[in-house]
């Protein structure tokens, strides 16, 4: 998707724009003021991003990301495009758990590495989490929260910088020690120990609360950042073991902590140490190509980056940028920053709205008021002549609009991502996020008052950035991240601030009143094409972006459609068309109220299909119905007509007599369903006893044709025999087993018993009665089944379970039963009998008494 261009057409306002703009400075609250026509300066060779490779096209959900950014990533980061939107994935899959995480025992950090996310810290809990994420677990980092702040002099390594190298602000001196006052020192203060050599009593859970109250028991003297990462939560200040501020002191009792290390050590999880600087400075006052112009009118302050597009509660375009970029609130106009080489401003861009540096009404962070707040401001009244797109200059050669990121949703960082950002001044730079952070910034009035020290929630990174990316996107992959706020400590030889803060975009967006991210939706698509031919009812299946919800539109008539987790969606062709007609399908995706694709148009031939054939609901093909059928159910079209005949099945040379017993006229019916589509008709003739079939199809719904004949087969069958001498779940011993089971079913009609390994049969008599002749019963529990069968035509089934257990003689075991019925009695020794069971004397051993019983008839 190419920019369209953001020059405006027709007369244009032009404002000279000063040297102080041009080539910026360090320090916050140094206004670039001019009166038009005022003279050009010379223009400074490091106000312009390198050029990036002369490229075309723009970076898409399933392309290539756009050079200016791979340049980028294999520049600074060394990955590749792939991996770089794969990491973007990872860390919001990593973000979104961080409350879990925080919120469960033995947690103690968080990061990506390798590709990988890794949770640090210990417990079966978040072993489980771990598990449950594809994370690694490791035991965190052991640290040594006594060292003293000398032993961090290694620290400073790191950050050194030229001789040459100017700060960015000056540099606070260490705070001096109280004065001496007349009233007695506390008894806390002579003991022996300290309250940093007791026991630590606390644990941090989140970033907002153990900054809060830092800073309302310590202060923000020399503080940089309150930080999350691998190594748990780090307060970065520039002297662990300074006196805390007198302010802070008149406002705690003797037990407050007398250094940031004494307040850190009282905490299982918090360490404090030295910093490479203060509070941050926010980087505008730099001319470096895109962005824009801040003042009031033709008095011109200062630049800054555009964040990201977006829309104001009512759905008007709107530019999302740093607070700080509007001095308080006392900048109102934009002007889009030049780009073709001139210093002369042509473009306006919008006014500022909402803006909010620090704490509520941009109020610095205090021990009297511990505010952690953000640093975001919106652009309203945007210039009607500007097309602003969901996404982010790649700063190619060839224009703004040469290569571009387009953003896709909106996220949290977390620590070991792999970020990138666009800024007027230096155009691409990738770094990592480094941590978590509550960090400080110096506000506009800090020349003067070292008390403006504004906290911002969100991420330090080691992303690189001079005067002027302020208020520039911070991404990962298509996802958007933060906002450009500050740099930390002390420029490199060329200018760079190496150690970036971000504010967070998602918590920043929460105070501008309903302010969103504009986010590009990409087209939704059909698996189908243009020409192709469809069926009435045939589902057509595609794909959008996941979340989001597609609009429909078939020949004028239009639906929604929500996509489901994966992107999937589908529609159904409808049978309002006739039979060759044309179907003209348009869709188009949105996210959100305000963001929405391009739409996608189909122009398709449409072709009747034919009715699926009614189902029987109470016939299934080769079902056995006991003694008779009146009616039959079943589901179809609700706009058809269903046609069913019902016929003795076709002859066959088994059916014999059941064939027989089954000629019947054939009966023809038709019935319409239901609404629901259920239907229900009562046969003319009930069926009896024999094999049947019945043929069911339907006919007559609009945009469809006949559906097919299909065929069940069925049977009306006896109903089961009657079991009369036995009971269900009767118990009898080996003796008192019966020798015959007897009872009643159809006269004339075979009876089959099938009890244990034995069958026998029985012919049912006139009276209708059946008498089996069994012989002897072993040990075991038995179902006995009863079946008949007359004519070929069968019956249900009647069973009866029953247990027979063993005779037992004094000293005397019974071999185990074998489970069937066998021919002959109880062998052995038996137990003297009566007719209840088995009768004792004396306790001594009885003889045993058997009858041999008659063998089983057939």
């Amino acid at each position: 998707m190419r920019r369209t261009s953001l020059v405006r057409s027709g007369p244009a306002r032009a404002v000279a724009v000063t040297a102080a703009l041009v080539v910026g400075g360090a320090l916050i609250g140094v206004p670039a003021q001019a009166a038009p026509g005022a003279g050009e300066p010379e223009e400074s060779a490091a106000s312009q991003p390198a050029a990036a490779p002369e490229t075309a096209g723009t970076a898409d959900l399933a392309g290539a990301l756009p050079p200016g950014l791979a340049e980028a990533l294999q520049r600074d980061l060394g990955l590749t495009e792939a991996e770089f939107r794969d990491a973007g994935e990872l860390g919001q899959r990593a973000a979104a758990a961080l409350p879990r995480l925080q919120a469960t025992e033995g947690f103690a950090g968080l990061a990506l590495e390798d590709a990988e996310i890794v949770i640090y810290g210990s417990g079966t809990a978040l072993e489980a989490l771990a598990e449950e994420l594809d994370a690694r677990l490791e035991a965190p980092a052991a640290t040594d929260k006594a060292t003293d702040a000398a032993d961090d002099e290694s620290s400073d390594d790191k950050t050194a910088t030229d001789a040459g190298s100017t700060p960015a602000a000056p540099a606070p001196t260490e705070t001096a020690a109280p004065a001496p006052s007349s009233e007695p020192a506390p008894e806390e203060s002579a003991a022996e120990g300290t309250q940093a050599d007791a026991a630590a009593t606390r644990t941090a859970t989140d970033l907002t609360s153990l900054a809060r109250d830092y800073i309302a028991n310590v202060g923000v003297d020399g503080l940089q950042s309150i930080s999350l990462d691998s190594d748990g939560f780090t307060i970065n200040v520039e002297n662990p073991e300074a006196p805390v501020t007198a302010s802070a002191r008149t406002l705690q009792d003797s037990a407050a902590p007398a250094t940031p290390k004494e307040f850190a050590d009282d905490y299982t999880n918090v360490q404090a140490v030295k910093s490479n600087g203060g509070p941050g400075v926010p980087l505008e006052n730099v001319y470096g190509g895109q962005g824009y112009v801040s003042g009031n009118g033709s008095q011109l302050a200062g630049s800054c980056s555009i964040g990201f597009n977006g829309w104001n509660p009512a759905g008007e375009p709107a530019v999302i940028t740093a607070g700080h970029c509007t001095g308080d609130g006392s900048l109102k106009d934009t002007y889009l920053a030049p780009t073709d080489g001139t210093n002369v401003v042509t473009t306006e861009l919008g006014t500022f709205g909402t803006s909010v540096f620090g704490g509520p009404g941009n109020t610095p962070s205090s021990v009297e008021n511990p505010n952690v707040g953000t640093d975001v401001a919106v652009i309203d009244g945007i210039n009607t002549d500007l097309d602003l797109l969901a996404e982010v200059t790649g700063w190619a050669a060839g224009g703004l609009s040469e290569t571009t990121t387009r953003i896709t949703g909106v996220g949290s960082a977390v620590a070991g991502l792999p970020v990138c950002r666009s800024g007027l001044t230096t155009g691409w730079e990738c770094g990592t996020v480094d941590k978590l952070a509550v960090f400080f910034v110096g506000g506009h009035k800090m020349a003067t008052d070292p008390n403006d020290v504004r906290a911002v929630l969100g991420f330090e990174s080691t992303l690189k950035a001079k005067g002027g990316d302020s208020g520039g996107p911070v991404i990962a992959g298509n996802t958007a991240l933060g906002l450009v706020s500050g740099g930390m400590g002390q420029t490199d030889k060329d200018g760079f601030y190496n150690t970036v803060g971000a504010a967070d975009l998602t918590s920043a967006l929460s105070v501008t009143g309903g302010y969103t991210v504009a986010l590009h939706v990409e087209a939704p698509e059909l698996n189908i094409k243009n020409g192709d031919t469809v069926e009435t009812d045939q589902v057509l299946t595609g794909t959008a972006p996941a979340g989001s919800a597609v609009k429909v539109t078939l020949n004028g008539s239009s639906t929604k459609v929500e996509t489901a987790p994966d992107g999937s969606w589908s529609v159904q062709v409808p049978r309002t068309l006739s039979d060759g007609g044309k179907l003209e399908i348009e869709a188009s995706a949105a996210i959100g109220q305000y963001n929405k694709s391009k739409t996608t148009t189909y122009s398709v031939t449409v072709k009747h299909s034919a009715l699926a054939a009614p189902v029987l609901t109470n016939l299934a093909d080769g079902a056995a119905v006991v003694n008779e059928l009146r009616t039959l159910e079943g589901i179809a079209d609700p706009t058809a007509t269903v046609t069913l005949e019902v016929a003795p099945a076709a002859a066959t040379e088994d059916a014999g007599e059941a064939q027989a017993l089954a000629a019947t006229d054939p009966q023809v019916l038709t019935v319409t369903p239901d609404k629901d589509g259920s239907f229900s008709v009562q046969l003319e003739e009930a069926l009896s006893y024999g094999l049947y079939s019945v043929s069911a199809s339907q006919d007559g719904a609009p945009g469809k044709t006949a559906s097919p004949v299909v065929t069940t087969s069925f049977s009306v069958i006896y109903p089961a025999p009657a079991i009369t001498s036995l009971r269900d779940g009767e118990v009898f011993t080996e003796a008192t087993a019966p020798e015959t089971i007897s009872g009643t079913g159809v006269p004339g009609a075979t009876l089959t018993l099938a009890v244990g390994d034995a069958d026998p049969v029985a012919v049912v008599d006139a009276d209708g009665n059946w008498t089996v002749e069994l012989g002897t019963w072993a040990a075991g529990e038995y179902v006995v089944t009863a079946t008949q069968e007359l004519d070929g035509i069968g019956s249900a089934a009647a069973t009866a379970t029953i247990r027979v257990t063993e005779l037992q003689v004094a000293g005397v075991a019974n071999p185990k039963p074998s489970g069937k019925l066998p021919s002959t009695g109880v062998s052995g020794t038996t137990a003297l009998l009566s007719a209840a069971g088995i009768l004792l004397l004396g306790g001594a051993a009885g003889v045993g008494i058997s009858r041999r019983r008659r063998s089983s008839t057939r």
